[in-house]
């Protein structure tokens, strides 16, 4: 067994990796290294959920968010 680090990262990386969302290799790892890291620094140690969180912030950050307005779902980017 790895590391946390490497663990939660694995989980967020295979996944992104899979679904086709990974954009630039680079910037998408530190992104998700420098997430990882504040997650244990706030105490999180369960790799699966580090892993998720850390997709979860990889998405907001790299995909445009919808909102509702008038009924009708607008995208902002």
């Amino acid at each position: 067994m790895g590391s946390l680090i490497e663990d939660s990262f694995n989980i967020a990386w295979g996944f992104l990796a899979r679904s086709g969302e990974l954009r630039e290799a680079e910037a998408s790892t530190n992104f998700l290294v420098r997430f990882i890291e504040d997650q244990i620094r706030s105490g999180e140690r369960r790799p699966m959920m580090i892993g998720n969180r850390a997709i979860a912030a990889y998405r907001a950050r790299a995909f445009p968010t919808a909102t509702v307005l008038e009924g009708r779902v607008v995208w902002i980017a």
